[in-house]
């Protein structure tokens, strides 16, 4: 037997401040139903489709796996340019129809300045969210879950809320007033001082830039003549873990002082591994400060609401003139009940891998000895409480 999931996923197409009013009032705010996509759970690796904004997915309680159970979904969200979009290409098809039926030059030209404005707003609206004309892309990763419920067989957790919300400019200057301050973009000179903070002592870190869609960063070593740079390429994060939002990756290094580089250092291949560590930190100074704006989000959820869970995922990311900027949504999920076992088996992973660390770092049997113990404890705990909510 296993442990069933269903519920319903949409989007929201209320602003955020709507949508906490709604909310507030016990109302669930304006949305469209996710028409397609699927649903997935992490790390058992079951998925299932949504149908008219409805899911159905079983799961086995794996007492194997120590990993909790999570949700990620993939689905088709509209641009949060949409609306503008529409309404240019409305504006468009006005000012064509004008121009073939013969109307009067200044009532062209009128219908001409609004396509204008229209156009400028659209491009504006794009540059600011980070993403192209085209929107998304189709389907893309829109949601990721905290823990779910897992414990026990013959177990269901229905009635489930799946709701995502684009976050547009004015949804940021909202929380920004209550607030709030949910990153929407890094400039090239907080680029440079994460890149400092996480380079090595003998780097300095001089100057960032955007070059063909990548993030260009320039350095210099404090050996004379030794300078570089690295082009990267950030990119919203696939990874199971809900604080894991933004990614950078090496793309290329170019190295003029070569020779000075390769006398200090064993390989280019060294070299990349410790830039690629470098970059993993930055990119991780990066997720803390969007985790700990999540988390103050979550902390104004309306209180009557049921097992709030609320997480944030990155649809897309890009390089342009200002920095780095993306579009991101908020994933709010509703009714899901929380498991009795997971804490359980998060001390029981924990204390497995400090006993892997402590056999390869060959600590004296002794601790060897008290690990062992403790794990043998913390799984009979495990399996009562399994037992117990079976």
């Amino acid at each position: 037997m296993a442990i069933s999931y269903s519920g319903f996923g949409a989007q929201i197409t209320d602003s955020l401040e709507a949508a906490l009013t709604a909310l507030r009032q016990g109302q669930q705010p304006n949305n469209r139903p996710f028409d397609s996509g699927s649903i997935g759970i992490r790390p058992v690796g079951v998925s299932g489709n949504f149908s008219t904004g409805n899911f159905s997915i079983a799961a086995d309680d794996d007492p194997k796996q120590l990993l909790p159970y999570r949700f990620f979904a993939t689905t088709q969200l509209d641009s949060p340019c949409k609306a503008l979009q529409d309404e240019l290409f409305s504006a468009n098809q006005d000012y064509i129809s004008a121009i073939h039926e013969g109307v009067s030059k200044s009532l062209i030209a009128k219908l001409k300045a609004i396509v204008d404005r229209l156009r400028k707003e659209v491009a504006t609206c794009l540059a600011t969210n980070g993403i192209q004309a085209g929107g998304f892309g189709g389907q893309i990763l829109v949601f990721r879950s905290k823990d779910l419920l897992r414990t026990g067989d013959g177990k269901f957790d229905s009635g489930l809320l799946i709701s995502v919300l684009v976050l547009t400019s004015n949804d940021l200057n909202f929380l920004s007033s209550i607030g709030i301050n949910l990153p929407a973009a890094v400039s090239f000179q907080e680029i440079v001082q994460l890149a400092q903070s996480s380079a090595p002592s003998n780097i300095t870190i001089k100057s960032a830039s955007a070059q063909s869609g990548l993030l260009r960063i320039d350095f210099s070593h404090s050996s004379p003549g030794l300078t570089g740079n690295i082009t990267v390429s950030p990119k919203p994060s696939a990874a199971p873990d809900y604080e894991s939002y933004l990614g950078l990756d090496l793309v290329d290094l170019n190295l003029d002082g070569i020779l000075g580089w390769l006398a200090l250092c064993t390989s280019e291949d060294e070299i990349r591994a410790q830039i690629q560590n470098g970059l993993d930190a930055a990119a991780m100074n990066m997720n803390l400060n969007i985790a700990t704006a999540v988390q103050s989000a979550e902390a104004r959820l309306p209180a009557s609401l049921s097992n709030p869970q609320l997480t944030l995922t990155l649809l897309n990311v890009s390089v342009g003139a200002q920095g780095i900027s993306a579009t991101a949504a908020l994933g709010l999920l509703l009714n899901s009940k929380p498991d009795p076992c997971q804490s359980l088996r998060d001390d029981l992973r924990d204390s497995k891998l400090e006993l892997a660390v402590a056999i390869r770092e060959q600590a004296s049997q002794r601790e060897i000895n008290r690990l062992n113990e403790l794990i043998t404890a913390q799984q009979k705990s495990l399996n009562a409480c399994r037992a117990a909510n079976a």
